[in-house]
């Protein structure tokens, strides 16, 4: 079973792959995401906008953030009316 094992493994591939791995690793530093807030006049122009026909992505460009922030921030709208 060893003297198999030895036949089909690489050895002389894994160990500098794994050192280049680590080496990329320790030279990528992370990226930080940035929040972006809305302030609660922005969410009432956002608002208004969509009422205008404005869609979801343009309100997503528009206002900085992702399009599934525009949606709950409309969903929020809603359930306050309600």
């Amino acid at each position: 079973m060893v003297g198999l094992t030895a036949q089909l493994s690489n050895p002389e591939f894994s160990v500098p792959m794994a050192e280049a791995r680590r080496r990329r690793a320790s030279q990528i530093m992370p990226v930080r995401q940035r929040q972006t807030r809305l302030v609660k006049s922005e969410v009432a122009d956002l608002v208004c906008d969509r009422s205008k026909g404005a869609t979801i992505l343009e309100l997503a460009t528009r206002y900085g953030v992702h399009r599934t922030t525009v949606i709950a921030h409309l969903q929020r709208h809603v359930r306050r009316v309600d």
